[in-house]
């Protein structure tokens, strides 16, 4: 189960490019609102429909008790087939964590119906990585991919970098959607002298 990493003009790109290789007009993507708007926003640019799911208006907690069955009503009752599922962990703008066997429980579903599902990790580090990043999990799950920035913890939202592991596999057909355009040298640069200055970033 070989790895692999690409890199966007900040994670929103990548984003894009996963919703080019995967959706087609009429097809559909789940999010769990609120939480990051461009999810929608891409997809509904794209002619493709938004099934969201929402969260608990106690915790914030994505509704997904009945995940698997909420899927396939919309499947039948659309005849709109489900592609793609992003979930944000911690997710903007609430904040709220999903545990490693909670997201293990969406994977799970996901692989099981042919699903992408993006953990949007653009937060992480302000968490315990140990205990939250879905990398522990990953290599279980091909139809996984983390997405992650250097807008936020690093404080490089101007220089746009973003970047997301995945499954060899899924990166090869992901390559073929890339455009030639992608981060400019400068930002890479700064990508990496940020990544070694931990000092800064603690």
């Amino acid at each position: 189960n070989k790895l692999g990493f690409v890199i966007g003009n900040g994670m929103d790109k990548v984003i894009e490019h996963i919703l080019c290789l995967s959706i087609q007009a009429g097809d559909t993507v789940i999010n769990f609102s609120p939480t990051f708007d461009f999810y929608s926003f891409c997809t509904l640019k794209m002619g493709a429909k938004v099934l969201d799911l929402g969260r608990d208006e106690k915790d914030f907690q994505p509704c997904v008790k009945h995940l698997a069955a909420d899927i396939d009503r919309h499947e039948t009752e659309t005849g709109s087939k489900v592609k793609v599922m992003f979930l944000c962990t911690p997710n903007n703008p609430t904040g709220n964590i999903l545990s490693l066997s909670e997201i293990e429980d969406i994977a799970k579903i996901c692989e099981e119906k042919n699903i992408i599902l993006f953990i949007d990790h653009a937060y992480i580090e302000f968490t315990d990585r140990e205990t939250f990043e879905a990398t522990k999990i990953i290599h279980k799950y091909p139809h996984m991919v983390i997405g992650y920035t250097f807008s936020k913890a690093y404080g490089l939202a101007g220089y746009r970098v973003g970047y997301a592991l995945m499954h060899q596999e899924l990166k090869n057909i992901y390559l073929k959607y890339n455009t030639p355009f992608l981060c400019a040298k400068p930002s890479l640069k700064a990508a990496k002298a940020a990544i070694r200055d931990s000092e800064h970033f603690k």
